[in-house]
């Protein structure tokens, strides 16, 4: 057995932020776990946050460049990778325009780590076009809090009279969501789902909408 170390972190699976105990036995995550410290989750988090150490220590995980031959994949050294890549940025910029090339990162707006790299990255390419999930899926959301309430607000489920979750499952998304509206719900609070399929958070619901799909020929 050697060393073993339990560091507090947080998880960057979404927009939540949700406090984690991250084991790590000989420089090697082995668990992932809910801060009970944390005044978000208290300790609770989802199976997007647990399962990350699954996909740290895959054995099929990518560390190295590889490079698509004409025999397969073969593995090349970083500074050739790089160097390729950078041959060919240049080359599409000279033949259609610095804006031909386009920065995409994986994670949602508000990530300052990923997004201030990304966005000096597009400022030293010169190309404006930044892209995230977000561009098709929380800038939606983002945009309208803030036309409609100038801010984000934060959904009180712990002291609301009445929740509607439409299109979400908390339980398997937004864990900490579950277990404030289950306080919440201790003080009398209802809750409505409005979603296609019955899911974990529609088996809690007081009230279960379902939307029915018609497909339309035209």
């Amino acid at each position: 057995m050697g060393e073993k170390k339990i560091c507090k972190s947080i998880c960057r699976m979404c927009g939540s932020g949700c406090g984690i105990e991250v084991t790590v036995e000989d420089n090697k995550v082995v668990r992932i776990s809910g801060d009970k410290d944390n005044h978000i989750n208290r300790g609770r988090i989802c199976i997007k946050g647990s399962s990350a150490v699954t996909w740290l220590n895959l054995p099929e995980r990518l560390t190295k460049p590889l490079k698509k031959t004409a025999d397969g994949f073969v593995e090349i050294p970083l500074e050739q990778a790089m160097d390729e890549i950078a041959e060919k940025m240049l080359e599409l910029q000279k033949k259609y325009g610095k804006q031909a090339v386009a920065g995409w990162k994986g994670e949602g707006t508000g990530f300052d780590q990923n997004e201030g790299l990304m966005r000096r990255f597009n400022t030293a390419i010169g190309s404006p076009n930044y892209f995230s999930n977000n561009t098709q899926c929380n800038a939606g959301r983002f945009i309208a809090f803030h036309l409609n309430y100038g801010c984000w607000p934060q959904a009180d489920f712990r002291n609301t009279n009445l929740a509607i979750f439409w299109g979400t499952n908390s339980p398997a998304a937004h864990s900490y969501w579950t277990q404030d509206l289950n306080e919440g719900r201790e003080k009398g609070a209802k809750s409505i789902v409005v979603d296609v399929k019955y899911n974990e958070q529609a088996r809690i619901a007081d009230l279960f909408v379902v939307i029915r799909l018609v497909l339309m020929q035209y």
